[in-house]
């Protein structure tokens, strides 16, 4: 659950036979999942196209009732540091960490009316769009001090460095 949407492609299957006693973990497709063991409190969106898959027991299916809470607002909400707090507060281990299903019950998650929810969440799109951009612009920056950094240290060490160089 390294990304925003898990899509079918790349993931392991099991025996459909073996999934049909996991009923419980079946997914309808656009759930939110969250990693409840190792790294707790992980979120990712599962695709349409993974309806009828399973979940392994460290992955915990959430669906809101959409009359409620809508799906991007439900996520941004959970990858919080609000919702995470919580979490991490509630998690427990030393060798593997992980949260149990009753304490993940108890996460309180605040929610506006649904029209304030899809403002909310144009806006955190936006933000993140922009947050992309100026973060490409800043590691392209980064690359160019760093080639800067190789030429003026290979300069130095060959004898070549003079004050004109610098300046």
């Amino acid at each position: 659950m390294t990304q925003k949407y898990i899509q079918k492609s790349g993931l392991k299957f099991i025996n459909p036979q073996l999934a049909e006693g996991y009923k419980r973990t079946k997914l309808f497709g656009n759930e939110l999942l969250l990693c409840v063991r190792g790294t707790t409190g992980v979120v990712s969106i599962a695709t349409k196209e993974l309806e009828g898959a399973n979940v392994t027991r460290g992955i915990v299916p959430i669906r809101f009732d959409l009359k409620k809470l809508s799906q991007m607002y439900g996520y941004y909400a959970l990858i919080s540091k609000y919702v995470q707090d919580q979490i991490k507060a509630k998690t427990y281990g030393a060798a593997l960490m992980q949260i149990n299903i009753g304490d993940l019950r108890k996460i309180i998650i605040p929610f506006p009316l649904l029209k304030d929810q899809q403002t909310i969440v144009r806006q955190i799109d936006a933000l993140r769009t922009e947050t992309k951009k100026l973060e490409t612009i800043y590691q392209k920056q980064i690359a160019n001090l760093e080639e800067l950094k190789k030429s003026i240290l290979q300069k130095a060490f060959s004898g070549k460095l003079t004050e004109k160089t610098i300046a």
